[in-house]
């Protein structure tokens, strides 16, 4: 918290000076603007320096209470040098944009500072149905929603989601002015070549909606985020959060996840019909027991039938962390064949389940790789 609080205090300051040239939309998108190379400076700076997003964000919430308070209060010295209104309005902006618990803590203070009416508005409200997308792999996912807004016209948010790692993640977001621009902007991120023949249809699996959205990651945070991510970091949570409560209903049956043990049995029923006529490995069947289960858990297991050339560099990369060389060729060399079953599975299109054979030989995804490892928050493009 020492180091989180200085940049957190700065932040919220020259907020509070612009604030009155901006409406409450405008000041709510400065506020995430500024965050991005806030939160990239404490996650990235020296060590000691360091503070992940959850804890500088809990700074910025009690220096805009600091400020908040001191501007409301009577007989605080040098109180006169906060603009009240304007202290206010970044308070309530905050509210609207940090998730739980971080928006409950700034609620309640609104609620003591003005009454328990004043924070009505701090709930971001869903406008409208939402809408999804996948890509012609069916691992990266666009969600979008339209939410209304402080002031103006409702805005339609965007989350690009991958799911080819190890848990799904969001590689984009942000509001655009309508679902058609938040879907050209996803289908520019994915490429053309995996995403030009989706489009938005309306959410039909609710709960696995809510495992696709950002929620609170705490030691589970995969990092690697850019500044630019970090500008959406709480906000695709917060609005996240709102979606769930729209979307999700009580008493709902969860969809089960993968059984191991069934994909196992099909996929050796399947073999032995697709590989006619070429001989089987005599420990084939412990080797399919091993590279199906490993698939199963190397992602989000309601979506282990989605094979993508990133999720299949991902996955060799892992193998090879995990596994002595040997061991790792055979599983490797079994990749082809369940390419195959999964995109017949999957109903992936052949052209879609080639591309995926040229990353088995370990060679990292465009754009994935950097000095530190693997980078999963890389929005990759085909």
């Amino acid at each position: 918290m020492r180091a989180a609080a200085p940049p957190a205090a700065a932040l919220i300051a020259g907020l509070v000076a612009i604030a009155p040239t901006l409406s409450d939309t405008d000041l709510e998108d400065e506020l995430c603007v500024r965050f991005g190379p806030a939160l990239w400076a404490a996650d990235n700076g020296p060590v000691e320096d360091q503070a992940d997003p959850a804890l500088f964000g809990t700074a910025t919430v009690a220096a805009v209470i600091e400020a908040a308070t001191a501007a409301t209060a009577t007989g605080v010295p040098n109180a006169a040098t906060v603009d009240p209104t304007a202290a206010w309005r970044v308070l309530a902006a905050l509210a609207r944009i940090v998730p739980e618990p971080l928006s409950r803590t700034a609620i309640d203070s609104m609620r003591e500072l003005r009454g328990p009416t004043e924070a009505v508005s701090a709930d971001p409200t869903l406008a409208g149905p939402v809408w999804w997308t996948r890509d012609g792999y069916g691992g990266r996912f666009g969600v979008v929603a339209p939410l209304t807004a402080s002031d103006g016209p409702n805005r339609w948010y965007l989350w690009d989601i991958d799911t080819c790692g190890h848990r799904p993640v969001t590689v984009h977001s942000g509001y655009y002015d309508g679902p058609d621009r938040a879907l050209a902007a996803w289908r520019d991120g994915v490429g053309s070549t995996a995403g030009d023949r989706s489009t938005l249809t309306a959410v039909d699996d609710p709960s696995l909606l809510a495992t696709l959205l950002p929620d609170s990651e705490n030691v589970l945070r995969t990092g690697g985020e850019s500044p630019e991510q970090f500008a959406e970091y709480f906000r695709s949570r917060r609005l996240a959060e709102a979606v769930r409560l729209a979307t999700t209903s009580d008493g709902g049956v969860m969809p089960a996840d993968a059984d191991m043990s069934a994909a196992i049995m099909e996929f050796l029923g399947w073999l032995p019909a697709h590989r006619a006529g070429q001989p089987l490995p005599t420990d084939f069947e412990s080797l399919a027991i091993d590279v199906v289960g490993a698939w199963i858990h190397a992602g989000p297991a309601e979506l282990f039938h989605a094979c993508s050339p990133h999720r299949v560099a991902l996955f060799v990369a892992h193998l090879r962390e995990i596994h002595d060389a040997g061991t790792a060729d055979d599983m490797v060399a079994s990749l082809p064949d369940l390419i195959s079953w999964l995109a017949q599975r999957n109903g992936t299109p052949p052209e879609l389940a080639r591309r995926c054979l040229r990353y088995l030989a370990g060679e990292p995804y465009p754009g994935t790789g950097n000095s530190g490892g693997l980078n999963f928050m890389a929005r990759v493009s085909e």
